[in-house]
């Protein structure tokens, strides 16, 4: 509970250390549920700065976020440690740096016109108690002194004052100190405590009564400044959070089998905390079995970067556990080694290893990047290095979702072009142009192999999802339809052809039927639609009644990864765009359109019996519901399931060779 006097007396204390009167222009790199947001914006709202709020795409690329302050002539920032030798190195043109929650790095290249701040502080005391300006010494341990109206006090475990040079764990006192924990009494009492130190004339005007326990281990140094030495207890902090290692040994000891467990936490070569799971149990437990049940009950940066399997805990003579005696990790994988087989991912591996800290010929190419030691500041770093080195931006849900270097250099060997609508999916022969339209939760490559069977004949176009690319999604049926076509357009003047050839599976039917709605429409009558098991739900209530949306339970464990995960949040977005668009109706009966169904005759293990029984009713799988004219509406059927069809290349093929011309 922190009172308003301690953010009133923060934000003057920051108006004056951040020059917010000399410099005009501030970002805002904190997210508003962090304790930092509060000393970014009021400071500059109150005196009247203008402020730059960083987009989340921009907090997690160095080279766009330095492109986006240059082009706003930004001045002063808030930069994470994690990230700020990165931002210097690569020249920004900031002129104030503030960080905190962090060590602050080491820094000597690009610093001579900028001004940088190590700034030191728990939300306890209002986020901000110590400053330091790091040109002074370019000591990186040192958090400096207090700031304007704080009082400091380096106690032993008798509360006794030490001298210069010793150390002590840190308290803090004064005008910034919280209330205490909301409906927690016994851990307000636990961290904060009656001020022994208080004067008179402090204690006739209601001064510095309480202190806040810190936990954090500092010296003073001759100068007056404090020098931080690390945590006196087991709780640590890791990319500013701070962690309570015996909340996760107990959820480890939870896990069934494990008898002893003690959890770590460690410094790599790069100065990067990550966290060690030791347990004890018979027989090895899958790390990412492990990894998954704790992620049931904690949050990400609690999760251990590695699990170390152990016959037992070593322990002291008096029985206490020693830690000292806990092996180092050793970051070589789960997967049995398998070397890279090209360029991309030797390269790949080169990365890994440079910004893991490991030796890049101990990573397969199967390593799972967190299992190797990775966190999700790491995934930043990863990525700012492959845009340099491989002149690609990838997103972070990529790193997530394929972990390793042989899924990454897959993704990788199409990533990097800009998302393009449509696309030749075999070459251009002047032949008549037919367009692939992307199925359901899924792109326009399905069809490359198909494609290579029709080049002969035909000119291929994949028409991509949108949706698949676009944090934005376009969840009506008529809007994206048109959006498509304005692009499938632009190739039928290029090749000056008239008549529109459009396959679909699944989904992609249901698009190729509006886009031949919109066509017809448009006065468009050359127009053939080959749908590949399409079906309509919109002029079937009992279809519409077999739809239903995964609870977000059963999105989780069908994804494998936590409600709340990135590349849930993603993927659930994309399918609940997809699953509107599916329940949409055409909008306008065909009455020129030539429409082949090509019909799935086997049982689909994705849908249950009752659907299955009524599809098989339906001839033309509510098709015919959108066909004024019959004759222009055929179906063929197919010995596969739903998921299966495109596997029948062959009976594809012919089929569409049949129809050609009538």
């Amino acid at each position: 509970m922190i009172e308003h006097k301690g953010v009133i007396n923060l934000m003057d204390a920051m108006t004056k250390v951040h020059q917010l009167e000399k410099y005009q222009n501030v970002g805002v790199y904190s997210n508003y549920v962090f304790d930092a947001f509060v000393y970014e914006i009021f400071p500059s709202l109150c005196n009247g700065n203008t402020l730059w709020l960083y987009s989340n795409d921009l907090r997690t690329s160095v080279n766009d976020l330095n492109a986006y302050i240059k082009e706003n002539t930004v001045e002063v920032s808030f930069i994470p440690p994690v990230l700020l030798k990165e931002i210097v190195d690569n020249g920004t043109s900031l002129q104030l740096i503030h960080a905190g929650g962090e060590s602050f790095p080491a820094l000597e290249k690009n610093i001579e016109n900028i001004t940088l701040i190590n700034e030191y502080g728990p939300t306890e005391g209002t986020v901000c108690a110590t400053l330091h300006h790091y040109k002074e010494d370019k000591n990186p341990l040192n958090i400096g002194k207090a700031i304007a109206n704080t009082s400091l006090y380096i106690l032993d475990n008798q509360y006794r004052p030490v001298p210069t040079g010793a150390v002590g764990e840190l308290y803090i006192g004064g005008a910034g100190i919280a209330r205490g924990y909301l409906n927690r009494p016994e851990l307000t009492e636990e961290r904060f405590m009656a001020n022994p130190f208080q004067t008179g004339d402090q204690k006739e005007r209601g001064e510095n009564s309480r202190l806040y326990k810190t936990g954090d281990l500092v010296r003073r140094l001759a100068s007056g400044d404090l020098e931080y030495m690390g945590r006196n207890d087991f709780q640590v902090k890791i990319r500013g959070h701070r962690i309570e290692l015996g909340e996760i040994e107990n959820t480890v000891l939870n896990y069934e089998g494990v008898r002893q467990a003690a959890v770590l936490v460690k410094e790599n070569k790069g100065g990067i905390k990550y966290l060690v799971g030791y347990y004890v149990s018979d027989p090895v437990i899958d790390p990412q079995q492990l990894s998954e049940f704790l992620m049931e009950s904690l949050p990400d940066y609690m999760i251990p970067n590695i699990f170390v399997h152990l016959d037992r805990l070593p322990l002291t003579i008096n029985g206490k556990l020693d830690r000292r005696q806990l092996p180092e990790p050793e970051f070589t994988g789960i997967s049995e080694y398998a070397a890279p087989v090209n360029e991309l991912q030797r390269q790949l591996a080169e990365i890994y290893a440079e910004v893991l800290e490991i030796d890049s010929e101990r990573i397969s190419i199967h390593d799972d990047f967190f299992r190797l030691g990775g966190n999700s500041i790491m995934v930043i770093k990863l990525i700012s290095r492959i845009r340099a080195l491989l002149d690609v931006q990838i997103k972070i849900i990529d790193i997530f979702k394929e972990r390793t270097i042989h899924k990454l250099s897959v993704i990788l060997g199409s990533y990097g072009k800009e998302y393009k609508t449509v696309s030749t999916l075999g070459g251009i022969n002047n032949k008549p142009n037919i367009f692939l339209i992307h199925p359901g939760n899924g792109g326009s490559e399905v069809y490359q192999s198909l494609a290579e069977q029709l080049k002969s004949d035909y000119d291929c176009y994949g028409v991509d999802s949108y949706n698949l690319y676009h944090e934005e999604k376009i969840d009506n049926l008529s809007r994206l339809a048109n959006y498509y076509l304005e692009h499938m357009n632009i190739i039928q003047e290029q090749t000056q052809q008239e008549e529109y050839i459009l396959l679909g599976w699944s989904l992609g039917g249901n698009i190729a039927l509006e886009i031949a709605s919109e066509l017809e429409k448009r006065g468009h009558q050359k127009i053939k639609v080959y749908l590949l098991d399409t079906i309509l739900y919109a002029s079937d209530q009992t279809l519409i009644d077999f739809l239903s949306f995964p609870t977000d339970e059963e999105l989780s464990n069908r994804l494998e990864v936590p409600i709340g995960d990135g590349h849930f949040i993603a993927t659930k977005n994309f399918m609940s765009a997809e699953f509107m668009i599916a329940k949409e109706p055409i909008s306008n009966n065909l009455n020129f359109t030539q429409v082949v169904l090509l019909k799935a005759m086997q049982s689909g293990e994705t849908f249950n019996e009752s659907f299955n029984n009524h599809i098989k009713n339906s001839m033309y799988n509510n098709i015919d519901s959108i066909v004024d004219n019959r004759d222009l509406l055929s179906v063929y059927p197919i010995e596969a399931s739903h998921q299966m069809i495109l596997e029948k290349e062959e009976q594809i093929l012919d089929i569409i060779n049949q129809t050609v011309g009538k």
